[in-house]
């Protein structure tokens, strides 16, 4: 009978401890499920308030170099999507840049016109665990930038303009309204308007690249890579001689064959009708980049040409026989003007107000 006893007793006490390490247990799963509850709800918020920060951002920028419209208009996107700017901003780092509301301006190229722009979206995130301990929600600071970019590389059109001056600043001496012609010289071989030989000498590759298909480069070059780049110099350049009026005419019709930008509809008239149809999507494709160079080929010799930028030319029309006053093809170059150009293009900071305009997430 004793045994017995002692093995009750013993028996008792071993469910005693099962209990409490039961308990135990419990606990320990109910706090890493609150845990995984409040990593999860941490995430998602700080997921949303990352992309409510990026999207502040991308909308600001598009306001450039305007301070107080890019302060306006981050703001109106945030309250559109139920963002209140008083109390979910909150000013970001400004280390090199200027402070304005709750968002920071900086001049990444220093030519006094700010092109990058910082927010913070600063909002309370839920945690189950920390509001069970009494110290609160955790708050979210998630940053964002977004920055104006400019196309610094390109493949660009067998086409120059030669500079007036290297100063970016002052236009490179050239008239950002004017008219610019392509068009036979008395100084010039016919067909000599302004045509180099960036990718090869023939007619095949002179086509290939007006009509936006860059091929590999061929014999008699002066560049050795399709991407040609802002500030780079093409050795032993010669100007693209012969019957190109018509060579251009027909490369041009199939660049566009089919497409709305053949219509008349997009030939421009004017500086101002140029920049207002190369933001339309229907007359975008008109944009195209060609160089700012340091000098043109002299026919039948070779130079070096430096490439001072890459601009947007908008091609406001062209035609074969040649028009008497504007010649082969006409057009404007477009400073600073937002596009979304179909060739290849590398993006970074210039001082060259012809250069393409994008807009991106930096930070």
């Amino acid at each position: 009978m004793r045994l017995l006893r002692s093995v009750f007793l013993l028996s008792r006490g071993q469910r005693g401890q099962v209990l409490v390490v039961g308990v135990g247990v419990l606990a320990i799963g109910l706090g890493a499920i609150m845990i995984s509850v409040d990593v999860g709800w941490w995430l998602r918020d700080k997921r949303d308030a990352q992309n409510d920060a990026d999207a502040i951002a991308m909308a600001a920028a598009q306001e450039l170099p305007d301070r107080t419209a890019a302060e306006l208009r981050g703001e109106e996107w945030a309250v559109a999507n139920g963002i209140d700017p008083s109390t979910e901003l909150a000013p970001p780092d400004c280390s090199g840049g200027v402070l304005q509301g709750n968002f920071c301006f900086i001049d990444q190229n220093s030519d006094g016109d700010d092109d990058k722009v910082r927010v913070k979206v600063s909002r309370a995130s839920n945690s189950f665990v920390a509001e069970a301990l009494g110290v609160g929600s955790p708050t979210l600071n998630p940053p964002a930038a977004a920055a104006k970019l400019f196309g610094v590389a390109s493949c660009i059109l067998p086409w120059g303009i030669v500079a007036e001056n290297t100063d970016p600043i002052d236009f490179y001496g050239l008239n950002p309204t004017t008219l610019y012609t392509f068009q036979d010289t008395n100084d010039n071989t016919p067909g000599n308007y302004g045509a180099i030989s960036i990718y090869g000498t023939g007619a095949d590759v002179y086509m290939d690249v007006i009509r936006n298909t860059c091929s590999p480069v061929k014999s008699n070059a002066c560049t050795q890579d399709v991407v040609v780049g802002e500030g780079e110099t093409l050795d032993d350049c010669r100007a693209k001689t012969g019957k190109l009026g018509k060579t251009t005419s027909d490369a041009l019709d199939d660049r566009y064959a089919g497409q709305p930008e053949l219509s008349d509809s997009c030939n421009a008239t004017s500086y101002l009708e140029a920049a207002t149809l190369a933001a339309t999507p229907d007359c975008d494709g008109r944009a195209v980049p060609l160089a700012i160079i340091s000098a043109f080929p002299p026919t039948g010799s070779s130079v070096d040409i430096s490439i001072y930028g890459l601009a947007i030319f908008y091609i406001a029309g062209w035609q074969f026989p040649p028009d008497p006053i504007n010649g082969y093809v006409w057009g404007y170059l477009l400073p600073d003007i937002p596009v979304t150009p179909a060739w290849q293009v590398q993006w970074g900071v210039t001082e060259n107000p012809f250069a393409p305009v994008g807009f991106f997430l930096v930070e």
